[in-house]
């Protein structure tokens, strides 16, 4: 799947302001300073070299002009660490739904969870969770996941980001984010992104550390959806609910409930 092509001096332009002073990174993984923007045609991607103040004013403003300047916005903790970056096309390769059901399967065999813990009541694969039938504008919904999530961060302040992607679910694999990495791949974890852009309206928010934030426009709002859905994070991420003496996956499937904004945790 293909973009526009990055437009990275309309990009670093920023609205209302020009952006703060930050560093490009190439497809390699090596740095290139902001002066040379005009040779950055192997860029994956931009970030702030220092935390910005006001985090939401600058996603948001970026976010305005993604469809013109073909980059897209996402908070970042991350900024000098990680391995070389991708493209969209990685992800390409990768069929979200089955890599779901691969999961599941090993899941299956596995059935790791806590002796008090029932698990997702499936004795077999169900399939994607069906797609609600109206999805609100996704962008919109986005914005106001931000505005909502950033103050309430514990990491404090964060790095403002421009990744050169197809869509936002690709934010991952062009970045080459490695929160991940430890239970599945960038490129992976964009395809699975995917499923749930096309059927929930999901936007990616930020990456901190190994953390990923994820906003919905149209989260699941009854007891089986919701079920469903929850499958869908326990086979992505695990640790969401099994990293926690607390956490069950009913009641984890309960919180699912309307929550317009999904976070991740990978050990």
């Amino acid at each position: 799947m293909t973009g526009p092509a990055p437009d990275w001096a309309a990009g670093l332009a920023g609205s209302p302001d020009a952006l703060p002073p930050g560093r490009f990174i190439l497809r390699d993984g090596t740095e290139r300073s902001a002066e040379e923007a005009d040779e950055a045609d192997d860029c994956v991607m931009w970030h702030s070299d220092e935390p910005v103040d006001d985090i939401v004013r600058w996603w948001g403003a970026a976010q305005e002009r993604q469809d013109e300047t073909g980059l897209r916005p996402v908070f970042v903790g991350w900024p000098d660490s990680g391995p070389a970056p991708g493209a969209s096309a990685d992800a390409d390769a990768i069929d979200g739904e089955d890599w779901l059901a691969t999961s599941w399967e090993e899941y299956r065999q596995t059935r790791y969870k806590p002796r008090y813990d029932p698990g997702p009541p499936y004795e077999s694969w169900p399939g994607l969770a069906p797609a609600p039938a109206r999805i609100p504008d996704p962008e919109a919904a986005a914005r106001r996941a931000v505005a909502d999530t950033c103050p309430r961060l514990p990491q404090g302040r964060q790095h403002l980001g421009l990744v050169a992607a197809a869509r936002s679910a690709d934010i991952p694999a062009v970045a080459g984010w490695p929160g991940s990495a430890n239970h599945i791949r960038p490129a992976a974890l964009s395809a699975v992104l995917r499923t749930w852009e096309d059927r929930f309206g999901a936007r990616v928010l930020g990456m901190t550390g190994s953390m990923l934030y994820v906003s919905v426009a149209a989260p699941p709002t009854g007891p089986e959806q919701s079920v469903h859905m929850a499958l869908e994070h326990l086979l992505l991420c695990p640790a969401n609910i099994y990293q926690s003496f607390s956490e069950t996956f009913p009641r984890y499937a309960v919180r699912l409930r309307d929550e317009p904004v999904w976070s991740f945790w990978w050990d």
